[in-house]
């Protein structure tokens, strides 16, 4: 019931939050976003631990994509965090390369985790806001976008996946991994319960629905949208 309440704030039906935490009436948090700042420390545990939960979604992202005899294919990870799509698919496609464009103290994560798994000579790096950085033009032929769009709103969501658009080459594949809801909020149980975090940490964030990202997608140029379930909390999304 407190789920449901949540979502009602989202939806603006304001008569539904009374007697809920002062966060949730007021649409966010009362401190700092700690999900939109380079410097938290919090960072350094935390992208880690989504590695680890990232590893058979990139996996099977992969499979679906038949990365492994793509041959010389040019990635893009937007927000890649520990590097594990880039470490994976690098390792599944030794003449692969990736781009990773995160803040610079996430990069420094990502630099040490992937010359240790060996795969450091074919990964560059930008140290930048993706909100505020290009990401060039016709550049890439998969672009990755994986747990970012939960702390971001609907037009900032927009906004990336239309950059990431001009970003790929034609034929060019987009994959997101995220806690996706289904068009009726009646599950999966982990996307609803985290929205509660999302509501509570960031300014704008929340778990989307299916028919969210399809809206926003097509919006941002794309045509062929389709999701893959897996088995961990997390829903793949392709689109074309």
């Amino acid at each position: 019931n407190w789920l449901r309440r949540c979502a009602q704030r989202k939806t603006g039906d304001m008569a539904a939050l009374e007697g809920l935490p002062d966060g949730v009436r007021a649409g966010g948090p009362l401190a700092d976003a700690v999900v939109e700042v380079a410097d938290n420390p919090h960072w350094k545990e935390l992208v880690q631990a989504l590695a680890a939960q990232s590893v058979p979604v990139a996996k099977i992202a992969a499979d679906t994509l038949r990365l492994a005899e793509a041959g010389e294919v040019t990635i893009l990870d937007v927000g890649g965090g520990s590097g594990v799509y880039s470490a994976i698919w690098l390792e599944l496609n030794p003449v692969a390369r990736s781009t990773q464009l995160d803040w610079a103290p996430t990069n420094a994560i990502a630099r040490r985790l992937l010359a240790e798994r060996g795969v450091a000579d074919r990964v560059s790096y930008i140290d930048g806001d993706f909100h505020t950085t290009e990401f060039g033009v016709s550049a890439y032929d998969i672009a990755v976008y994986s747990h970012i769009a939960h702390q971001e709103g609907p037009e900032d969501n927009v906004a990336i996946f239309t950059k990431l658009r001009s970003a790929l080459k034609p034929g060019g594949t987009l994959v997101i991994s995220d806690y996706v809801v289904d068009d009726d909020r009646g599950g999966p149980a982990f996307p609803l319960i985290f929205a509660a975090e999302m509501l509570l940490k960031s300014r704008q964030g929340s778990t989307w629905q299916r028919a969210d990202y399809r809206d926003w997608l097509i919006k941002a140029g794309f045509e062929e949208i389709s999701f893959k379930a897996t088995r961990s909390p997390a829903t793949l999304v392709f689109a074309r």
